[in-house]
């Protein structure tokens, strides 16, 4: 399930810790692209997509609308 929450405070975690990093600024830049993008990337895979019904399977390929819930 997304949680915008706990995205925002993953995030404003990752600038703080930055904020700390004043001996070098490169770094702390680096360190908070990379935390940001985890952050984005637990997101994101947080999703889940549920197959409700739409396909059909035959002798052939499968067809149909892909019908879903997203949580």
């Amino acid at each position: 399930m997304l949680d915008k929450n706990k995205l925002r405070k993953s995030i404003e975690s990752a600038f703080l810790e930055a904020k700390g990093k004043t001996d070098n600024p490169e770094e702390a830049i680096e360190v908070l692209s990379e935390q940001i993008a985890n952050a984005i990337d637990d997101y994101i895979r947080s999703l889940d997509i549920t197959y409700t019904s739409g396909l059909i399977a035959g002798t052939y390929a499968v067809t149909g609308i892909f019908n879903y819930t997203l949580s």
